[in-house]
């Protein structure tokens, strides 16, 4: 006779149509790739990415769903097929449900409730119990008559020295010479400070951030409602923003108001207060 053996519950997947060819779809159309990026205000590298299908470098859903609709658009084609492909991507990452165990045991379980056992469980708690306060009374009872009595040492009274002239030595500092009257001093030119300018950006919404602080490395990341950050510049700041009406920017001590709507991708030249959408 055949043992039964337990069928696993299979992941079916909604089949999707084949991932078509956008990059030659773009290049018949007379699309540059970086024409497209700036024109998006998308990193070149999201868009390979989403041109061949491969969404593991793409920022959270919220924003990379944003880029494949702006992506689609901008090269008129429908974005329906990419996102079917990037939902199923974002599917196939989940980790499988586990189910659930054998139930965990009682953590009494190991009582026995026969009076024996128990009365010899009573016991053997009482005798450590006893014991316990024995060695506290013994630790007490030694540490209270084994104290140091010795006295301090007393250091004799330092006598004071004798004062005696001191020797001019040859390291002596000799006395400074006074400026002959009516000489007026040089006056000090002041050397101007910089100061840095100072960006502050407090987040509504969840929103992408990408910083650049004059010729340094791009800084990203992402804020959460409620965050915020701040950063200092030299010269200027470069900042592209996935979610426009998400956040608030203040560009030394000043708010620059409304962005954009919920979604839209900005871009900043600061101190220049240049705009580009």
């Amino acid at each position: 006779m055949k043992k039964e053996q337990a069928l696993s519950p299979e992941i079916v997947e909604t089949p999707v149509d084949p991932f078509p060819d956008y990059a030659a779809i773009r290049e018949a159309k007379g699309i540059e790739l970086k024409s497209l990026a700036n024109a998006t205000k998308i990193r070149v590298s999201y868009l390979e990415e989403i041109e061949k299908g491969n969404f593991e470098t793409l920022p959270e859903s919220i924003y990379a769903e944003t880029f494949i609709k702006t992506y689609a658009r901008e090269i008129g084609e429908d974005a329906d097929t990419i996102l079917a492909h990037y939902r199923q991507h974002l599917r196939r990452k989940e980790p499988p449900s586990q189910e659930a165990g054998p139930k965990a045991k009682p953590v009494y379980e190991w009582v026995k409730k026969d009076r024996t056992s128990s009365g010899f469980s009573f016991r053997a708690v009482g005798w450590v119990f006893f014991g316990l306060v024995v060695i506290v009374f013994l630790i007490s009872f030694f540490s209270t008559y084994t104290t140091d009595n010795s006295k301090p040492e007393v250091k004799p009274l330092m006598q004071p020295a004798t004062d005696q002239p001191a020797a001019p030595g040859a390291g002596q500092a000799e006395a400074p010479v006074a400026a002959e009257p009516g000489t007026p001093a040089a006056p000090v030119k002041a050397v101007p400070v910089r100061t840095p300018y100072k960006l502050v950006i407090e987040a509504t919404e969840t929103s992408w951030l990408n910083i650049v602080e004059d010729d340094n490395p791009p800084f990203e990341i992402l804020l959460r409602s409620g965050e915020r950050i701040e950063r200092e510049a030299m010269d200027k700041f470069s900042v592209d923003i996935g979610n426009a009406g998400g956040v608030v920017v203040y560009f030394q001590g000043k708010s620059l108001g409304s962005l954009g709507k919920s979604g839209q991708v900005v871009h900043l030249n600061l101190p220049e207060g240049n705009r580009n959408q």
